[in-house]
Parts: structure tokens; C-alpha cells; sequence
């Protein structure tokens, strides 16, 4: 989920200074720490803090870092087997997206498949979003690019072609 850095424009001071002074800047940047520790540990999306994460997206509405919150989200609520949830958070990621594109790189935009697909069930928006990622060449190699166009391939009726992108997403 985190092809690309997300406080690359902030020193070590700086991000420090956010964690002192609190507020979103400082939950964003717990929610990053414990988000990634979730490479290297058993813990899922499921075991996130919901709560810090929701305190940061409430006062970072825009931008790269706005969009990995609600994402973070969307993963929790999925996990967590809360649709009603994923829809709203999902919902606020096109919102945040559709204010700054240029801030997403085209391997994020997989998520984007696989939720219009998953969670909304809306075969048009996959295909929007599948076009979408395409046209900035992704990696073909990574297991989100294979689960997207399993969710594009099921939610268009083609099972055969679903199923053997999920073989090769696992």
C-alpha cells in the first residue's frame, strides 16, 4: 500500500516536532509508525488504530497523506468486515484524489480497482480506474496489479480470467 514515501518533505526535526506538539500531524504520524511496523510484525489492518487514524484524516483533508488515510481506513474496515465502513472511507479517497491526482502514483491506484469493484460493485468505476492506472504503466509484477484485475475480470463476469490473476496475486 505504500509504494512511495509519505513525509519525504519533512526532516527528522520536523516530524519530531509533530509528534510533540500533537494533533493530526502528530496521529498522522503515529498511524505511519504503527502502519508500518505491519511490514515487519503479524500485525494486520484489522489491528490498526481506527481512531488515530480517523483523528489524523479529520484535520489532513488533501494532499498525498489525506489519500493514505482514508486507503488506511478502507483496509481497516475491510479486514474488519465492515462494508457499510470501506464504502464511506473509500468514497472519501475518490474525494480526496479527484482534488490532487498528481500526488497518486499509478501502483496506488490498484486499491482504486479492486474497491470500485469489491466494496461498491460498480463495474463502469473499475474499469475507469483500471484504464486510469494502466495508462501510467504499473509494475504487472505486484500482487496488488494481479488482485485488481482479478476484481476488474470477476465484477465484468469473466471468471476464468478472475481466477488466474488470483493465482497469480497469491
Amino acid at each position: 500500500l505504500l509504494p512511495f514515501r509519505t513525509n519525504s518533505c519533512y526532516s527528522d526535526g520536523a516530524s519530531i516536532l509533530q509528534l510533540l506538539s500533537g494533533g493530526a500531524w502528530a496521529d498522522f504520524q503515529m498511524a505511519m509508525a504503527e502502519i508500518g511496523s505491519s511490514q515487519v510484525t503479524s500485525l494486520r489492518p484489522r489491528d490498526y488504530d481506527i481512531l488515530t487514524i480517523q483523528r489524523a484524516a479529520a484535520g489532513i483533508r488533501t494532499g498525498r497523506q489525506a489519500l493514505l488515510l482514508r486507503l488506511f481506513a478502507l483496509n481497516y474496515f475491510l479486514d474488519c468486515g465492515k462494508m457499510r465502513e470501506a464504502k464511506k472511507a473509500f468514497a472519501e479517497a475518490e474525494r480526496v484524489y479527484s482534488e490532487s491526482p498528481s500526488v497518486v502514483p499509478c501502483e496506488l491506484l490498484t486499491i482504486f480497482v479492486f474497491a470500485s469493484a469489491y466494496v461498491r460493485r460498480d463495474a463502469v468505476a473499475a474499469r475507469q480506474w483500471w484504464e486510469r492506472m494502466k495508462s501510467g504503466s504499473p509494475a504487472r509484477s505486484s500482487l496488488d496489479y494481479w488482485r485488481a484485475g482479478s476484481a476488474l475480470a470477476w465484477i465484468e463476469g469473466d471468471l476464468k480470467q478472475a481466477n488466474d490473476a488470483w493465482r497469480k496475486s497469491n
